[in-house]
């Protein structure tokens, strides 16, 4: 049994309450930026490696700014972190977007060794 064995099939994004008027619009719809978001991340098999654990939202996500957020599982945080937009030469208009992050232990386990964003 490996650790992955032990996420629950699904994880709970929450997109943090954020400063000014940065708008955040979850299937379209906008989240006021006093109040958090919460999308459902289920799990999904990976082409890569069948051992790794890989979790995808059904919602379409959209930001103009940069936005704080946690994954949790159940009650635990696993992971927080910063979405932003980097500037710098890439092909994208403005830069590209960048996640910075840190794990968390839950009861003193590491489930998250590394995460991969795909935008």
């Amino acid at each position: 049994s490996s650790t992955t064995d032990l996420l629950p099939d699904s994880l709970t994004l929450v997109l943090l309450p954020r400063t000014g008027n940065a708008a955040i619009h979850v299937n379209g719809s906008k989240v006021p930026s006093d109040s958090p978001a919460f999308v459902s991340l289920h799990r999904i098999l990976s082409a890569d490696d069948p051992n790794a654990a890989v979790f995808a939202a059904k919602e379409r996500l959209r930001s103009s700014d940069a936005f704080s957020f946690e994954i949790h599982a159940a009650q635990h945080r696993l992971l927080s972190g910063l979405f932003r937009r980097h500037d710098d030469d890439s092909m994208f208009s403005g830069g590209s977007w960048r996640m910075e992050c840190k794990c968390a232990s839950v009861d003193g386990i590491n489930f998250v060794r590394e995460a991969e964003v795909s935008v």
